[in-house]
C-alpha cells in the first residue's frame, strides 16, 4: 500500500498542472544565453587566379562566441510545434593555423555570423507534464556579413602577390552562405501557466567556401578555402506562453 502510494505521488508530481504546460495553438517566446562550439576545420588556402595551386601547411580554426539567444514557438498540436530562432549574430574570429598562425596576422578575419532556421520539434509526454523533453529537425540558412580581413595579413598578401612591390594592396574576403541540416534535442520546465526554464543542444552541418581576393594595381589575386563547419550550439534560457 506505501509503495502504491509513493508511485501515485510520484506521477502527480511529474503531471501536475495542467494549466502549466505548452499545448496546441499556444504561441511560447524564449530569450536567454547562446554559445556556439564552432567546430570548424579548412582544407589548405589554394591561389586559384592565377592558378599558383595549393598553399602547404596553411588553414583556419573558429573562435566559440556566446550571444543572445531569442525563440519563438508555436505549438501545432499538444506534441508538434515549429520554432522559429533569432538573436544577435556573433562575432566569429577566423584564426590560422601553421603557416598562418603567426599572432601578428590574427584573427585572418571576422565576421557577424548568421543562421536563421526552422525547426520541427516533438514534445514527448502530455501536455500536463511539467517536464516535457523534445527533439527536432529542421533546416538553417547560413551566411556571414561584416567580413574584415586584419590588415597584417592583407600586407603579408600584398607583399607576396606582387613580388615585394607593395604592402598596400587591399583584400576583401567572402564566404559562400548556404543551407544547413539541424537536429535538436532538450526540454523545458514549467514553473507557472506563464513561465518555463528551457534548454536545449542543436547540432549544423555545412560546408562553405571562403575567397579571399586582393586588389593589386594591375590585377586582382584571389585564393580559397574549403571550410567544414559542425557547430554544436548550447541554449539556456526561460520562456513566456502567451
Amino acid at each position: 500500500m506505501k509503495v502504491t502510494k509513493l508511485l501515485a505521488a510520484g506521477c502527480a508530481l511529474l503531471t501536475w498542472g495542467v494549466a502549466h504546460a505548452q499545448s496546441k495553438g499556444d504561441l511560447v517566446v524564449g530569450a536567454g544565453w547562446l554559445h556556439v562550439d564552432s567546430r570548424l576545420g579548412t582544407g589548405e588556402m589554394s591561389v586559384i587566379d592565377p592558378p599558383l595551386g595549393s598553399q602547404p601547411n596553411t588553414g583556419a580554426v573558429a573562435s566559440n562566441p556566446n550571444t543572445l539567444g531569442l525563440t519563438l514557438t508555436y505549438f501545432l498540436t499538444d506534441n508538434i510545434a515549429t520554432e522559429t530562432w533569432l538573436g544577435i549574430p556573433p562575432k566569429i574570429d577566423l584564426k590560422g593555423t601553421g603557416n598562418l598562425s603567426n599572432p601578428a596576422l590574427n584573427p585572418l578575419a571576422t565576421a557577424r555570423s548568421w543562421a536563421p532556421l526552422m525547426l520541427f520539434k516533438y514534445y514527448i509526454g502530455e501536455p500536463t507534464w511539467k517536464f516535457r523533453p523534445f527533439i527536432g529537425a529542421g533546416v538553417a540558412y547560413k551566411f556571414d556579413t561584416d567580413v574584415r580581413v586584419n590588415s597584417a595579413f592583407q600586407q603579408v598578401a600584398s607583399l607576396e602577390f606582387s613580388n615585394g612591390a607593395t604592402a598596400s594592396a587591399p583584400s576583401s574576403a567572402h564566404f559562400k552562405p548556404g543551407f544547413a541540416p539541424v537536429v535538436s534535442v532538450g526540454a523545458n520546465y514549467n514553473i507557472d501557466k506563464h513561465w518555463a526554464l528551457t534548454a536545449s543542444l542543436t547540432y549544423l552541418h555545412f560546408s562553405s567556401i571562403g575567397t579571399i581576393t586582393t586588389h593589386l594595381p594591375t590585377t586582382d589575386v584571389v585564393s580559397q578555402i574549403k571550410i567544414h563547419e559542425n557547430p554544436l550550439i548550447s541554449f539556456v534560457g526561460v520562456a513566456y506562453r502567451f
